[in-house]
């Protein structure tokens, strides 16, 4: 905590080229991505130069209507410096999949592929202490079936806790500032007034600002990296300046002076000054200067830290959830990639979907990565594929699709095992060449209705025959 603490100045002022903690990629923009301009350059001098190795995870679902689905895992690994070579993925991904599949693929490269049938997503992707969870569900019937598929990348699922340790820390944080300011600037006039602000308002609009923060970074971890992501969080760093502009933190209008070490410091001296209700003299800006001094800052974060009655240690382990756990900085990808693929039944419909549709090979498509981001998000798919042959033979033609075909599959699902029975029993006995809407007014599982309405089941499949208005 020593080198932090006497780095934290200098990074935010950008003297020593940033954060030093850095624990996502930017594939997925973060509310906390917006960094010293001369940092981005560095850094993106650096990445040019420098080798970018990544490994990657591609996983592909292809869904059966008994309820079964044909999993295939293809792992590799890369590095830009090595420009069109597959090489092989680390062990700890291949050694988390193979006790999964019973069969492994042949490959033409470096690469490790499996393939299986399962009725359960199958935990076959790790990060750290968690997997992946999933479940498949069919809802059957004789004209098709509804399916419904989900699953989830490794991740926290637990989003109030993870806030709640994320507030403790800044508790903490704010407490550790407060302390120092009543050491550092023991009797200056309006030291009071600054120690009941930060403990007071600031403590309060610090963690609403946190709360709004991971709000939206998990809005944004939704999205998938897409278009929709950026504006996200580009409108909620307007609304952070406006919140800071509202509590007197911050003008936008200084927003410029900020990009400067000396700038910055003029903001940051006037901002206290201000809240000590007392003008920048002279004296006062040389003690609050001195205080930024990497000696004196160390000095005076030990003597806030004894009187706490705290060791290094244990404020750092005390912090991690506010500098780890929410706070993260992105600069560029480097977690392994996800990449999702579930390949639609023949004929299907995805109704409702969070993946990209290829509507050329009936695909859905997703782009992930498999960071330390909490999960905000599903891959699912819930669709409904006809059976055209039953359909065709006791129907005519294929009359039910989409929509309908969701509404009676799950109407039919609904009933009792019995009753169920009898209906499908009765829809066998079917026949084209016939009155087919007599047929079916005549079906009834019960008394029939007072005001000689069919069942629900005939009623949706009598919508569905009639003529489609053009």
């Amino acid at each position: 905590m020593n080198e932090r603490m006497n780095g934290w100045v200098d990074e935010w002022m950008g003297e020593r080229g940033g954060p030093r903690r850095s624990s996502r990629p930017a594939t997925h923009p973060s509310i906390h991505s917006s960094i010293h301009p001369r940092l981005a350059l560095v850094l993106l001098l650096s990445m040019a130069l420098g080798a970018c190795e990544r490994d990657h995870v591609e996983i592909t679902v292809e869904p059966r209507a008994d309820g079964s689905f044909l999993r295939s895992l293809h792992l590799w690994h890369t590095d830009s410096q090595k420009k069109g070579q597959i090489l092989a993925p680390p062990t700890a991904l291949v050694d988390q999949a193979k006790a999964q599949y019973p069969k492994r693929l042949d490959t033409p490269d470096a690469s490790v592929a499996f393939q299986g049938e399962f009725r359960v997503v199958p935990p076959d992707v790790r990060r750290g202490d968690e997997t992946n969870r999933g479940v498949y569900t069919v809802w059957p019937s004789r004209l098709g079936h509804v399916g419904y598929y989900r699953e989830r990348r490794p991740g926290r699922t637990d989003h109030f806790t993870r806030f709640r340790e994320a507030a403790d820390a800044a508790d903490l944080l704010v407490t550790l500032a407060a302390t120092m300011a009543r050491q550092q600037l023991k009797g200056e006039a309006g030291l009071d007034k600054l120690a009941e602000l930060l403990e007071g308002p600031f403590r309060k609009d610090f963690k609403e600002a946190l709360f709004f923060v991971a709000h939206a970074d998990l809005g944004a971890a939704a999205q998938f990296g897409s278009q929709d992501a950026e504006k996200l969080l580009v409108g909620a760093s307007a609304y952070l300046v406006q919140f800071a502009e509202e509590r007197g933190y911050l003008e936008a209008a200084d927003l410029p002076r900020l990009l400067t070490r000396d700038g910055a410091l003029g903001v940051a001296t006037a901002l206290v000054a201000k809240k000590m209700g007392r003008p920048l003299d002279a004296p006062l800006r040389k003690r609050l200067l001195g205080l930024l001094e990497p000696d004196t800052a160390k000095a005076a974060y030990q003597a806030a830290l004894a009187e706490m009655k705290l060791t290094e240690k244990q404020f750092d382990d005390a912090l991690k959830p506010l500098t780890e756990g929410l706070l993260h900085l992105q600069l560029f990808a480097t977690a392994p990639e996800l990449r999702y693929t579930l390949v639609l039944p023949p004929g299907a419909d995805a109704l409702h979907t969070s993946g990209i549709k290829d509507e050329k090979e009936n695909r859905l498509h997703w782009r992930d990565e498999l960071d330390d981001r909490p999960v905000a998000s599903l891959y699912f798919a819930l669709w409904a594929a006809p059976d055209s042959e039953w359909q065709t033979a006791r129907l005519g033609r294929v009359a039910l699709r989409g929509k309908e075909l969701l509404d009676y599959v799950l109407w039919e699902n609904g009933l009792r095992p019995e009753l169920a029975a009898a209906w499908r029993a009765a829809l066998d006995r079917l026949d084209p060449k016939g009155d087919l809407a007599a047929q079916l007014t005549a079906i009834r599982l019960g008394p029939p209705a007072k005001d000689g309405q069919p069942e629900e089941g005939a009623r949706l499949l009598l919508d569905a025959l009639k003529p489609k208005k053009p």
